[in-house]
């Protein structure tokens, strides 16, 4: 909520609140005696819907929801298929369905019924861990997996389809978003940067060679009114591809970490909004 003095904090060692007007802040943990405590300490991503739910999904435990109550979560587990339940990603499409990416696949959760259902890449003997999630402008879901290809899931038709596999069949894609021309950027942790037209699927590949500090990207940001794209990396800082002047070959801002007193904090940066 914009509006609001407060941010939410997930980390692997629970649920930070911190208020921005008084710098104070209260940290939330499991109690394992209090079934609506927090799902898990180990958090690896947080969402806050369009009611102000806060969904929160764990590295060990399943999935949590806050019903605007910070200390009280309802607990959810899909021990059918994924009995180590990660939950690496959501996504909040348009109409506000609630889409889960697992170590097993893409789930949609029922509101109603408080349960998972199976949406794509869900397999017992060959699961599929997805990563990243993005709804373009058409409605379309975007599949980022670890080292098991790019998808696309329709959920008009409810059909999965597989692309590019000649770039991204090994790519671990760690982010995958949109610019307000509809082109969909990803980042991968060891291929670099693509940019991809969605109706065309040409594609183009940003590399060290392109100017690039490294090729390990965690987490992407376009700001589309100054046409600079954001690339967060795992071990160089910040990238700033400014596209305002030429959009074949961008000009490229390096922001690290150095000793002086403003610099980033640590090369390592992990995400970005």
């Amino acid at each position: 909520d914009p509006n609001s003095s407060y941010i939410f904090i997930a980390t692997l060692g629970g649920l930070i609140k911190y208020n921005t007007t008084t710098s104070n802040y209260s940290l939330n943990i499991r109690d394992p005696l209090d079934n609506n405590s927090l799902i898990s300490n180990t958090l690896l991503y947080l969402l806050i819907d369009k009611n102000q739910n806060i969904w929160v999904g764990s590295e060990d435990n399943g999935l949590g929801i806050n019903f605007n109550s910070y200390q009280t979560f309802a607990h959810f587990k899909n021990g059918k298929v994924n009995d180590n339940n990660i939950i690496n990603c959501f996504l909040e499409a348009k109409n506000k369905t609630i889409y889960i990416g697992s170590n097993n696949g893409l789930y949609e959760f029922n509101k109603i019924s408080k349960s998972f259902i199976n949406k794509a890449l869900i397999s017992e003997s060959n699961p599929t861990t997805i990563q990243s999630l993005y709804e373009d402008n058409k409605g379309i879901i975007w599949i980022g997996t670890i080292s098991q290809g790019l998808y696309t899931f329709d959920s008009h038709t409810q059909k999965t389809t597989k692309l590019l596999d000649h770039y991204f069949e090994t790519a671990e894609i760690n982010k995958i978003i949109g610019d307000k021309n509809g082109t969909i950027w990803l980042g991968t942790y060891n291929k670099g940067l693509f940019s991809i037209d969605p109706n065309t699927l040409e594609t183009n590949q940003y590399s060290i060679n392109e100017g690039l500090s490294s090729t390990k990207i965690l987490s992407l940001y376009f700001d589309d009114e100054k046409n600079k794209l954001w690339v967060c990396t795992g071990d160089a800082g910040i990238c700033v591809l400014d596209f305002s002047k030429n959009t074949k070959k961008p000009h490229i801002q390096y922001i690290k970490h150095s000793d002086t007193k403003n610099s980033l904090s640590s090369n390592i940066v992990n995400n970005i909004r």
